[in-house]
């Protein structure tokens, strides 16, 4: 005989309760397994414990020093980019023939700043 068929044998009582025993460790299994569902489901909408935040300011430490970063370059962006326009605005001042007093002043501030980096 199968082995299945061996825990059924005996008296109706033993069979019933053997059968029992048997459907009560099914259900078991497929309430731990719906469980295992819905935690999943609900994973997002419980308070973080330990290790979520621990996990989240890791995440807020990696966004934070992305944004450093891309600031940095942006910094660095507006800079060379006042550069230049200071370089247009010197071009465009040698480029006259003749010079108001204001715009000489401006010329020799802007050839002193850029020629003495």
């Amino acid at each position: 005989m199968d082995a299945s068929f061996k825990r059924f044998e005996g008296s109706a009582n033993k069979r019933t309760t053997t059968a029992t025993q048997w459907l009560a460790g099914v259900m078991n299994v497929l309430v731990r397994v719906r469980c295992y569902e819905c935690s999943a489901d609900q994973a997002t909408t419980h308070p973080p414990g330990v290790k979520a935040s621990k996990q989240k300011n890791k995440a807020a430490g990696k966004v934070m020093f992305e944004f450093q970063r891309m600031w940095d370059i942006k910094k660095e962006d507006l800079t060379v980019k006042e550069r230049l326009s200071k370089m247009k605005l010197l071009d465009s001042l040698i480029a006259k023939q003749e010079l108001a007093e204001y715009e000489e002043a401006l010329k020799k501030k802007f050839i002193n700043e850029l020629f003495s980096d």
